[in-house]
């Protein structure tokens, strides 16, 4: 499954340049060159939907990855810790993100 996903992710986004390992190691974080622009950098997590499963009443399954798309003149150095931020609070409480929820300061 997981290399399904990087092989989704270098198909769309092109080859991974960088790679950063979430402290408990059930996930990374990866950074894209160029995409989706000349001048842009993305970055998205990749293993993050085998740590958070919501089984709906409907019986579907619902899993997540995150995305974030910078300008490569912010520079990358908080980034992936923030992503990582937020990945850890989706793995803590155990809830997805909705589509429009705002994130406020996390502690």
């Amino acid at each position: 499954m997981k290399k399904d996903y990087i092989n989704f992710l270098e198909k769309h986004l092109g080859k991974i340049q960088h790679g950063w390992d979430s402290d408990q190691g059930n996930y990374q974080i990866a950074r894209f060159n160029h995409v989706p622009h000349d001048g842009a950098i993305t970055f998205t997590t990749v293993g993050l939907n085998r740590c958070v499963q919501i089984d709906e009443t409907a019986g579907t399954k619902l899993s997540q990855e995150l995305v974030f798309i910078s300008d490569e003149s912010f520079g990358e150095q908080n980034i992936p810790s923030i992503m990582m931020q937020i990945a850890e609070m989706i793995i803590d409480t155990g809830n997805i993100l909705l589509q429009g929820e705002l994130i406020g300061p996390l502690r």
